[in-house]
């Protein structure tokens, strides 16, 4: 069993804790790639995994599932 991160703000926290099993996941995937792939401060990359949350839920609600392919902002 795999342990969660809690995020730094309680903000995105008390979000987070509303995302169901696959959403959770994709957060805690994106979170992880742009802190220690992509060198952002861990704060910034759980906003930006939580962006990324919704504009998937965003796709799904307009029946585009594609993976969206927009760059991500340099630290």
């Amino acid at each position: 069993m795999s342990t969660l991160s809690i995020p730094i703000d309680p903000a995105i926290a008390a979000l987070v804790a509303t995302l169901d099993e696959n959403e959770r996941e994709t957060y805690e995937e994106r979170a992880a790639q742009r802190e220690f792939s992509g060198g952002f401060q861990r704060q910034t990359a759980e906003a930006l995994a939580w962006q990324d949350v919704l504009d998937l839920r965003q796709r799904r609600s307009s029946g585009n599932d594609a993976p969206a392919a927009a760059p991500t902002p340099s630290p």
